[in-house]
């Protein structure tokens, strides 16, 4: 079936590649191909031209993701929405993991589509520099946001914004997201500040975007909007190796540049670096929630502003901690049940404070 939409990328002579090189070990995808590998990442290419100057850069990094198998699909046969959306539907339903490569800026709302009625309530994270929402779109064409919330057709069940720069920001959209919506809402400040605050914002998500003008133009100068303020590399790589190492993550997308300004490929190679950390992560997934609740232990909590006690869960097997939240089961919001938290959130909670984290999740169950 995938076949009638992609148009396989052509796949250098493995021997030009030493045997430590991804190029010598990704799986590339043929018609006759009679199964993708189960647990298998797979890199898509939404534009031509902007997925093949990537990987001429991942394909010379090294490989050290052991046993992972990772399929190059190619690109589309036509860079239109209804092929992205088929094929990544197909994939996601499959249970693949999913790389979306291209320069449109619209990559989002093309992965936010494919899941469909089929996942009930999609996380999503966003790292973007400004909050595509209007409080009154009017018969413009509607931002990002805006068509994720359109009444009667969304399934969006929560949503984190990272990165978001103010002077970029109407503070009455930042309020209505916070307050009305309650959605997470992160500061380039305050992720540059703690970065591996956001982990657990990242373990929650089912989707994640970058839009390369949440970057720095010193990193990403083919960005959309490149500015001098921004996420560094590190950071970045830091953030979507959160992401990868998160079991609930199924697909990762990356857009809004122009190859065509990408003069030293300081772009392309960014992305490349973005993508192997993230490669890395999946490779070292453990099994935790939502794959399993074994090796989970339980923590109660009293707490002066609740009439029941909080419930935490912490793994035995990474450490990593989540807050137990009540949920209607005829709402379909069985498998949000468990919302990732930190340690700090529970030794917060132990003295008797309020994470920001907490009062969320309370709010967005009600």
């Amino acid at each position: 079936m995938l076949a009638h939409w992609l148009k396989p990328h052509e796949h250098p002579n493995k021997k030009r590649w030493s045997s430590h090189q991804l190029g010598n070990r990704i799986l590339p995808f043929f018609p006759d191909m009679n199964e993708i590998p189960e647990n298998a990442v797979t890199i898509l290419g939404y534009n031509d031209k902007a997925a093949d100057f990537v990987r001429k850069d991942i394909y010379e990094m090294g490989w050290s993701f052991g046993n992972l198998p990772i399929v190059d699909l190619g690109n589309l046969r036509k860079s239109e929405p209804s092929f992205a959306i088929q094929v990544l539907k197909e994939l996601i339903d499959g249970r693949k993991v999913v790389i979306l490569l291209g320069s449109d800026p619209d990559l989002a709302f093309y992965q936010y589509q494919a899941y469909g009625d089929k996942v009930k309530g999609v996380s999503a994270s966003l790292i973007h520099d400004r909050p595509q929402f209007l409080l009154k779109p009017g018969k413009k064409q509607p931002l990002l946001l805006n068509r994720m919330l359109k009444p009667g057709e969304h399934h969006l069940f929560h949503l984190s914004l990272l990165a978001n720069q103010r002077h970029h920001s109407d503070p009455a959209v930042l309020r209505h997201l916070i307050e009305e919506e309650h959605f997470e809402l992160r500061g380039l400040g305050m992720v540059k500040e703690d970065t591996a605050r956001m982990e657990p914002l990242m373990r929650d998500a089912d989707m994640v975007n970058i839009n390369l003008s949440a970057l720095a133009a010193a990193y990403a100068p083919a960005a959309g909007r490149p500015g001098p303020n921004g996420l560094d590399g590190m950071e970045i790589c830091q953030i979507v190796r959160y992401a990868g190492l998160s079991e609930k993550l199924s697909s990762l997308s990356v857009g809004d540049w122009a190859p065509s300004r990408d003069r030293q490929h300081i772009t392309a190679r960014m992305i490349a670096q973005i993508l192997w950390y993230f490669l890395e992560a999946v490779s070292q997934r453990q099994g935790d929630y939502p794959v399993s609740m074994e090796g989970l232990i339980e923590f109660h909590v009293q707490h002066d502003h609740f009439n029941n006690q909080l419930v935490f869960w912490k793994s035995s097997r990474t450490g990593r901690w989540w807050l137990q939240v009540p949920v209607r089961e005829e709402a379909g919001h069985e498998r949000h049940r468990l919302v990732p938290c930190s340690y700090s959130d529970y030794e917060e909670a132990c003295r008797n404070e309020l994470p920001d984290r907490i009062m969320q999740a309370q709010f967005r169950f009600r």
